[in-house]
């Protein structure tokens, strides 16, 4: 295995991963079929103290980064090999901020954009890559600073959700077959469709969601 550092660095601030993930889902747009893929790092949280004109008071500092609908288009999951991804001017990719992280500008906003972010993966071995990730982050929303994140990342597959309005409607031969629009390769194992049914705010809907691992 390639050695890495396994870290998430922020300036000169260094925090251990504790989880780092490539996953893909399937959506639908024009008739066609697709994939998109997200990426997940978490690292180790750690105390800081911080003093300003309202006192003092310590706080914990979780670092973690998220991006997803990232648009890599291949036909096996082992083709994640070699991929490079930079966002563009007005930011294609959707990045995460969560309470008490660092995080990269999210592009939920029209004031706000997520460019100078880099992602790039190479294969290790199995279902393991290794994962470089870096740009521009914020912490706490106040100061921006350069981010670096190389870490061992787990490939944990592929999940197709999709609304339905009975379970007769919920067919996993379907379901893989639209999988393999998608993904014609014998490279992942199918498992049998969930169904949930949510009620809330008075609305009543069901969906599922079916998982592909690799094999």
């Amino acid at each position: 295995m390639v050695n890495s550092p396994n870290t998430i660095k922020l300036g000169d601030q260094a925090f251990p991963v504790v989880s780092c993930f490539i996953w893909g889902y399937i959506g639908r747009k024009d008739n066609a079929w697709y994939c998109r893929w997200g990426f997940d790092a978490e690292g180790e949280s750690q105390a800081r103290r911080c003093d300003d004109e309202q006192g003092s008071y310590d706080y914990e500092l979780k670092p973690c980064l998220s991006a997803n609908t990232v648009p890599i288009s291949v036909s096996r999951w082992r083709d994640l090999d070699g991929v490079t991804f930079q966002t563009g001017e007005h930011g294609e990719v959707d990045f995460y901020r969560g309470h008490d992280a660092f995080y990269t500008v999210q592009t939920m906003s029209p004031h706000e954009t997520c460019s100078n972010n880099r992602i790039s993966i190479s294969h290790v071995r199995d279902t393991k890559f290794r994962l470089r990730w870096s740009g521009e982050a914020y912490l706490h929303g106040v100061e921006a600073d350069k981010f670096h994140l190389d870490a061992i990342a787990e490939f944990s597959g592929v999940t197709f959700t999709s609304e339905v309005e009975s379970e007769s409607d919920v067919n996993d031969d379907e379901i893989g077959r639209i999988f393999r629009e998608v993904f014609p390769h014998d490279d992942f194992v199918q498992h049998p469709a969930t169904i949930r049914k949510i009620s809330e705010d008075g609305l009543r809907y069901m969906d599922f969601t079916a998982r592909f691992t690799p094999r």
